[in-house]
This record gives C-alpha cells, structure tokens and sequence, in this order.
C-alpha cells in the first residue's frame, strides 16, 4: 500500500520522474531546476513542497504531472477503458472524480486554494450534521 503524505507532491514520486528523465543525482536535477541540492533533497523526502515554477520547469522537461500527483501515469488518465470512455466520461463516482481532478488541474492555483477551503469547508460542515 501507498504511503499517505500531506504534501501535494509526494517525494518518491518526484525522485521516481527524476530518475526517469535520467537525472541521476538530486545535484544534478537541482542545477537543471534552479535549487540548492538540499532543496531537491528536502522536495524528495517530504520536507519541502515544490513551488510552482520549478513544479512548471520540472514538468516542461517531461516529468509526468498527473503520476507525481496522483500516482496514475497521464497515460492511465487517458487510457480508454472497457466501456471505451475516458476516465473523465465514465458514469459514477469514478468518472464525476477524474472530472474534478481535471477541472481542478486546470485552475490557477490561487483558485486551486479557494476550492480546497471550500471543499474543507462543507467536509466540516457535513461532519457536523
């Protein structure tokens, strides 16, 4: 089973897309980024959260956005399944999901923000009915 983290951008994620891409130390993927290596290190055991712009310059030279997320590869996302629809147009809590994530993927993130306090908002609110 997954380890469940609070950070958006889990550290073996980041370090599997790392190795993936062929950076083989965290010195050479912090140069390449624009961080101190104790950064990236920091990005990779769950002590930092990637910001936005190396977030946006780690994914520009092909880190999967959805994998380091997620866990799902984009190729996941977009695989057609048996009922040939995409995740995002199956019927049920699956595909209402893959909708939101999308949805949510596409704002930018000060509007990311407001949607997390309000999703926290209703849970609370829900929990107190």
């Amino acid at each position: 089973m997954e380890k469940i983290t609070t950070s958006r951008f889990p550290g073996e994620r980041v370090k599997s897309e790392r190795l993936r891409l062929g950076f083989k130390s965290q010195a050479q993927a912090a140069k390449t980024f624009g961080v101190e290596r104790e950064t990236w290190s920091r990005y990779e055991t769950n002590k930092l959260e990637m910001g936005q712009e190396v977030f946006r310059r780690f994914v520009e030279a092909g880190a999967d956005p959805d994998y380091i997320v997620t866990g799902h590869t984009r190729a996941e996302f977009e695989k057609i399944d048996a009922g040939h629809l995409p995740a995002h147009m199956q019927n049920g809590a699956a595909g209402r999901e893959a909708a939101l994530l999308r949805h949510y993927r596409s704002l930018p993130e000060p509007m990311q923000n407001i949607l997390e306090d309000t999703a926290e908002n209703f849970a609370t609110l829900v929990r107190l009915m």
